[in-house]
């Protein structure tokens, strides 16, 4: 398998440094993506801007913080 104690460290070094590279690319997509909403509360707006609709509501729905 390994030759030397050293290219087994090489290697551990090298693996160590990709989980880290993964990692922050992982958290940068997360702050590029923001927080989600709840999916209940994204259909909860939905069903609210629905019934309004139906009832006529004589002003548009005012945006829901997100």
């Amino acid at each position: 398998m390994y030759s030397t104690l050293g290219s087994i460290d090489d290697h551990v070094k090298y693996h160590v440094a990709e989980l880290l590279r993964q990692a922050e690319h992982d958290r940068l997509v997360d702050l590029a993506t923001g927080p989600g909403r709840p999916l209940r509360g994204r259909i909860a707006d939905v069903l609210v801007t629905l019934a309004e609709w139906i009832e006529g509501s004589p002003r548009p729905t005012v945006a829901r913080a997100a």
